[in-house]
């Protein structure tokens, strides 16, 4: 959140607590350690440490499908940018976000990503996913099958009837839902990955919030 915060000081923002697995509340101690979680979330909203915040703990287990259909129909504003919670994005290095609004207003782009890894280009095992290279701006661009939950931005209004179309109600992860489709729909879908100039070549850090730092074990992919 700070890392948008910074380059989106007047934001508002929508952030959705899910409701935990059966497989997560059968792990010892886990249901305490969450509950916990959420309460100084909440916390740091009521107090107003985190201000323009619109925050939603969810009873049931509503996956990242649901927390799209909670958040999207109470946005207003021109653009919307996803990030899941263990992808903070960076604020030491630039980037070009006027660069990334024009195209999505135009509508050359649909959906941008940052880059994570690769100098700025896919990771070598998803290549096979670039069907284009174009500069838009001066600004360098992979046309992309590949629809990814990590960090990226779109305009709402597109976003809102996508995700009426494509995405289910909850329960599952919104990639998995769309995965497919993005792959078959690339000129619906037009997604773009700037590529970075530099070494620096990530935009966000993926903190891998499924790994347990305590006991090492990995949760699940569901």
């Amino acid at each position: 959140m700070n890392g948008v915060r910074y380059w989106f000081p007047n934001c508002h923002f929508f952030l959705a607590a899910d409701g935990i697995a059966p497989y997560q509340a059968a792990i010892e101690g886990r249901v305490a350690k969450y509950e916990e979680f959420k309460r100084r979330v909440e916390q740091k909203v009521i107090t107003g440490e985190w201000p323009n915040v619109t925050y939603n703990a969810f009873t049931t287990r509503e996956h990242q499908c649901g927390a799209i259909h909670w958040a999207l129909p109470q946005m207003t504003e021109e653009f919307v940018l996803i990030q899941e919670h263990d992808c903070p994005i960076r604020t030491d290095v630039p980037i070009p976000w006027e660069v990334f609004l024009n195209g999505l207003r135009d509508q050359t782009f649909n959906v941008v990503r940052l880059p994570w890894c690769g100098h700025g280009k896919m990771h070598p095992d998803h290549e096979g996913l670039i069907y284009d290279h174009i500069t838009y701006m001066n600004e360098p661009f992979l046309r992309v099958h590949q629809w990814s939950g990590w960090p990226h931005i779109a305009r709402t209004e597109w976003y809102k009837d996508m995700a009426r179309a494509v995405i289910p109600r909850g329960g599952k992860m919104v990639e998995d839902s769309i995965y497919g489709i993005a792959q078959n729909n690339p000129d619906y879908f037009r997604i773009a990955m700037w590529q970075a100039h530099d070494p620096a070549e990530m935009r966000f850090y993926h903190r891998d919030g499924r790994n347990d730092p305590a006991t090492g074990l990995r949760d699940q992919r569901d």
